[in-house]
């Protein structure tokens, strides 16, 4: 009775793959509902296990908020209309505010497109394209950065937990696995098991500390210098320098945009000279599951989105919710912004229904978890 759809969790980095069980049922007014979600095997990702998050957490989708058509603001009030029509009086809005060349050139003031990390890569290079042909920009929805520095030292292919033991060094720096992205827990948990140092970095305690051999407590905002000075700490630095491979994980506890750069930056120091060797590299923890895959496709994080959209023309947000997440951004927005002078996202964007969503089947088990886009 039910069907079964293999897809990848969107709800953390780690990409674990998945089954999603859906039936159509009556109750639910013959749409075709979630109704469990299962570990799907792939030794390189998760083995056989998802977390809690990941097994319960798909009800959203079942939300009576949920937009299913597009909506159109006439007159102050959002009302439903056809796709057709939306898309027309998008394309009809971003035409109308086509920039002079000498402003496309710049890249300023002209469109903006805004898009998260939730979003497939699919639809990160389609936004992209469309960004670059308007000659504007596209910026990722983001409080985290080093994403350059995880595309030019990430880790390779063939790396895999499992293989991970003695001679391996792991550090862990700024982020909190348990909470953050539980398989990866649980994955160098069973590293430490075999032998490898696991070395942790956190201004706070954290559950993974118990299998670590080495912790270390720094002071807010000591981050990046904590990391540049782990080389000259005689076990550690011995722990890093003489591993046969060395792994970093480094998250945004803490931190914000500029803060998590100048992390990663540091980080990358370390692994910079093991580029391209597998089971070697930086990693981000990343707060959505395709932030990795935004940042190789080209957007780029921005620390004020207040001038952003004060000097966009258009502004195309995808995947995100920038005023809800920020009641002082959406409070500058009513006071600076007016409606007449500056277009609101919500006037000429249309929220995609989730039946035009690429189908989870269609994605392959095999493909990196930082290459796979989220169901959502």
């Amino acid at each position: 009775e039910m069907k079964a759809a293999a897809s990848v969790c969107a709800q953390c980095p780690v990409g674990c793959n998945l089954t999603f069980d859906t039936r159509r049922e009556a109750k639910s007014g013959g749409k075709v509902v979630i109704k469990r979600v299962l570990p799907r095997q792939n030794e390189g990702v998760n083995e056989i296990w998802i977390c809690d998050k990941g097994r319960f957490a798909y009800h959203y989708t079942e939300s009576t908020d949920r937009l299913t058509k597009p909506l159109l603001r006439k007159d102050g009030k959002l009302s439903p209309v056809a796709w057709e029509k939306a898309i027309e009086e998008i394309g009809r809005q971003v035409e109308s505010r086509q920039v002079e060349s000498k402003q496309v050139e710049s890249k300023q003031g002209g469109v903006v497109v805004l898009a998260s990390g939730r979003l497939s890569n699919e639809d990160l290079f389609n936004l992209k394209q469309l960004a670059d042909g308007l000659g504007g920009e596209a910026l990722l929805y983001t409080h985290m950065g080093g994403g350059e520095w995880t595309t030019a030292y990430g880790v390779a292919a063939g790396t895999n937990f499992a293989d991970m033991g003695k001679g391996t060094t792991i550090l862990v720096v700024a982020s909190d696995l348990y909470n953050e992205a539980p398989v990866w827990y649980l994955r160098l948990k069973q590293a430490a098991k075999r032998g490898a140092a696991l070395i942790l970095a956190n201004v706070r305690e954290t559950k993974l500390e118990r299998y670590s051999r080495f912790v270390i407590r720094y002071s807010y905002g000591d981050e990046a210098e904590t990391v540049n000075g782990l080389t000259k700490k005689d076990k550690i630095g011995e722990a890093i320098t003489g591993a046969e491979n060395l792994l970093i994980l480094y998250g945004s506890d803490g931190l914000g945009l500029d803060g998590s750069s100048a992390l990663a930056a540091a980080c990358a120091e370390l692994v910079k000279d093991r580029a391209g060797k597998p089971n070697n590299g930086l990693i981000g923890v990343w707060p959505h599951a395709n932030d990795q895959g935004a940042w190789e496709l080209g957007f780029k994080p921005v620390s004020d989105l207040k001038a952003v959209f004060k000097k966009a023309k258009a502004v195309y947000i995808v995947g995100a919710d920038p005023l809800g997440d920020n009641p002082e951004l959406a409070s500058r927005w009513s006071a600076d912004l007016s409606p007449h002078s500056r277009p609101s996202p919500s006037r000429w964007s249309a929220d995609l229904s989730p039946h035009s969503r690429p189908s989870p089947s269609r994605w392959s088990a095999d493909l990196s978890p930082h290459s796979r886009p989220s169901p959502s």
